[in-house]
Formats: C-alpha cells, sequence, structure tokens
C-alpha cells in the first residue's frame, strides 16, 4: 500500500505534536522543530500570479520608449489592446475603453510597433516559462499538431505593380483559395500545443499548402527549449508526438524521433484497397492518439475572439501579432487555474 503525500503531512505534524508536548524536551528543541515545519511550508508557498504585471514589466524592458512626451503607458496601451480583441470593430473605428479614450489609429500604430521589437513575442515567451514551472513533464507528455483556416476578408490578396504588373509583397502570397473551399482566399496556421491545449509554437503559411510542409517551420517557432532529447530514453518522462493522417510520411516520422519525441500518427490508408496491407495503430498507441483532440480545442478558444476567427489585417505579420496576444490571454487563464488547482491540493 502506498503512503500518499497528504498522510505523510499528517503522520509529521502528529510526531512533532507529541514531541512538543513531551515532558523531556527542551525549549531548544521545540523552537527547531517549530522551525523546521515553517521552512517546509515556505516550499509549498506559490507566488501569486499578476497578468498585466507580468506583460507590463516584459514590454518595458523590451521596448524603452526614449520620447519625453509620452501621454500613454504601457499599462494603458496593452489594456486597449487587450480588449480589441474581444471587439468586433476596425481599427479606424476604435475609440479605447471607457476609462482609457485612444484612437484606433494610433493605437494600431503601436501595435506595429509592438511587432516590430517583439514585445509580444516576449510577452507569450515569459508566460510559457511561468506556465511550465510547475508539472513541467506533465504538461509537455503528449505534445499535438494540426492547422486551421483562416478566411480572409480585407486584408491584402495578390496587389501588383501598375508598371511592371507582377507580385511585389511576398507576404500576399499566404492568402490563397484551398481545393476544398472554392474560390475563397485563405490562410492556414498550424499550433503545435501540450497535454492540456496551450499553444507552444504557431506558424502561419499559405492556403494551398499542405501541412507537411508545415511542421519544420513550426518546430522552428518554439520560443523555449523543450528538452525532449534528455527524456527521450526514459519511459516516465518521454513526449510523444500525436498527429492525424495528414501528417502520415517518413520525413515527418524521422524528423520528429531525431528531436526525441516518440510518433504517434494515425495511418494513411487512403489509397490502399487491400485491407491485409492497411496500418494500423495498436490498443495502447490508439489510447494515447485519442488525446490528440485537445489540439482542436485550442483552435475553438483562439477562434472566439473575432479579430483572430477571421483575416481582416491587411499584413499577416500584423494579424500573427494579434494571435500571439490572444495566446497570451488564454495562457494567462490557463496560469491562473493551474495555480489554483496546486492550492487546493495542499
Amino acid at each position: 500500500m502506498t503512503i500518499t503525500k497528504k498522510t505523510k503531512q499528517r503522520n509529521f505534524r502528529l510526531h512533532v505534536d507529541h514531541l512538543k508536548n513531551a515532558p523531556n524536551n527542551s525549549v531548544k528543541i521545540n523552537d527547531q522543530i517549530t522551525h523546521g515545519i515553517r521552512k517546509t511550508n515556505k516550499r509549498f508557498r506559490i507566488k501569486k500570479f499578476d497578468f498585466m504585471k507580468e506583460i507590463v514589466a516584459v514590454a518595458e524592458k523590451v521596448y524603452v520608449r526614449t520620447s519625453k512626451n509620452i501621454k500613454y503607458s504601457h499599462h494603458e496601451l496593452l489594456s486597449c489592446l487587450i480588449h480589441f480583441t474581444s471587439t468586433h470593430v476596425s481599427w479606424s473605428r476604435y475609440n479605447g475603453t471607457p476609462e482609457i479614450q485612444i484612437s484606433g489609429k494610433y493605437l494600431n500604430s503601436i501595435h506595429l510597433k509592438y511587432i516590430e521589437k517583439g514585445v509580444y513575442k516576449a510577452i507569450n515567451e515569459r508566460l510559457l516559462e511561468i506556465y511550465l514551472h510547475n508539472n513541467r513533464c506533465a504538461k509537455l507528455k503528449h505534445q499535438s499538431i494540426d492547422s486551421s483556416f483562416i478566411p480572409n476578408k480585407r486584408g491584402i490578396i495578390k496587389p501588383k505593380c501598375k508598371k511592371e504588373h507582377r507580385e511585389y509583397d511576398n507576404v500576399s502570397e499566404m492568402i490563397k483559395n484551398n481545393r476544398y473551399n472554392g474560390r475563397k482566399k485563405y490562410i492556414k496556421i498550424s499550433h503545435l500545443t501540450c497535454s492540456s491545449g496551450v499553444v507552444l509554437a504557431s506558424h502561419i503559411f499559405p492556403g494551398n499548402e499542405s501541412d507537411l510542409t508545415s511542421v519544420e517551420q513550426t518546430f522552428d517557432k518554439l520560443p523555449i527549449n523543450l528538452n525532449t532529447k534528455k527524456y527521450s530514453k526514459n519511459n516516465k518522462y518521454k513526449q510523444y508526438f500525436l498527429a492525424d493522417p495528414g501528417y502520415d510520411s517518413k520525413r515527418i516520422r524521422n524528423f520528429v524521433t531525431e528531436r526525441g519525441y516518440t510518433p504517434i500518427i494515425k495511418p494513411n490508408n487512403r489509397n490502399t484497397i487491400n485491407e491485409e496491407k492497411k496500418r494500423k495503430l495498436t490498443p495502447k498507441q490508439w489510447k494515447l492518439y485519442k488525446k490528440r483532440f485537445i489540439v482542436e480545442s485550442s483552435f475553438a478558444w483562439t477562434k472566439d475572439y473575432p479579430i483572430v476567427n477571421q483575416m481582416y489585417e491587411k499584413t499577416v505579420s500584423s494579424y500573427n501579432g494579434l494571435f500571439q496576444l490572444v495566446n497570451s490571454i488564454i495562457l494567462s487563464k490557463k496560469i491562473i487555474k493551474d495555480h489554483a488547482s496546486i492550492r487546493n491540493k495542499k
């Protein structure tokens, strides 16, 4: 019979109470016992998480504004940007929050400046470090990948030079029509998520390309080191790579295995007629593969924000900045929920 952590702590407290009440114990021993209890309690303390405080500190560190006439602080600008992600208006019609009156065009210029300085990227990296600080191995145990279509509404489709009649904006080449969606213009976005659906890395690529082309670029966008090779030979802590039949290829399997993952990809038997030659997952692999559907939930969480659900921006880089900000908001909710569950376990 295994003894749980709560039982060990309760037995330890009973032992301490017994030593305190014993007649032969001196005052010095009692002080050592009480100080020992205080030290053990300090280990279980969790620093209170303040989302705005964390992201403002990152913004002030990454983007130092030297101008003397600064009307809005980072706290006010980030508050308006977070509020903007949940609205259905354009930049030109946005007027700020009830507390902070700000022009949408000026906020858009700040948004582009944050992208140039890498503020959104640094915020996402900082929040991932906080999220993976507790129970890291369990959160990275099952990592899933998938892609989703983002319809283009008002972005640049194919701008051409009037004189030479050729494309001059490489970013516009991402907005393409897909054979499954008729004449509509789309971009595709790839997610690599952890066991709880938190986005570890994302990559935007053209709407007419296959999912196989996005795997390597998605892994290149990882902001932190997951130490996959370190735990590749440990059955308890090794990390699994879960993917649907669209990622079934030898190149992807070799690429993922070289990085230290254990690939579990559902076989693609589309052109296999003979039943005997069809590949299947084992019952153990199928049980792990079912955990891949958390990546579908991550797309649903991000698409709850109207500014990300459809492509209204004129450039993909601007859309990617808003997408990173939305991911940071979702990640902050996960951190708060995670800290609350740890406190309840005490």
